[in-house]
């Protein structure tokens, strides 16, 4: 439930947006990061809500027994569809 800043480098995308952080370009300075640090103290709401989004989507995508069980069932069906 911990809302993550990032720079938009590798998959980092994949995890990491609006509704759950904020994703920043890898040029970042030093002005930007001040101000995405005021923007957490001051708008304590939205930040709030991005706590929650943090939350879910560490559940959906970051669930390391949810996608081993995911991935397992995903191999069983290909092969049993290829006959093994």
């Amino acid at each position: 439930g911990i809302p993550c800043v990032a720079t938009d480098v590798g998959g980092v995308s994949e995890i990491v947006d609006d509704s759950c952080g904020a994703l920043l370009n890898t040029e970042i300075d030093s002005v930007q990061l001040g101000k995405i640090i005021s923007t957490i103290q001051i708008e304590r709401d939205v930040w709030a809500r991005k706590r929650i989004g943090a939350f879910a989507r560490g559940k959906e995508r970051c669930d390391a027994r949810a996608n081993y069980q995911q991935f397992s069932r995903l191999l069983a069906e290909k092969a049993s569809a290829r006959g093994y």
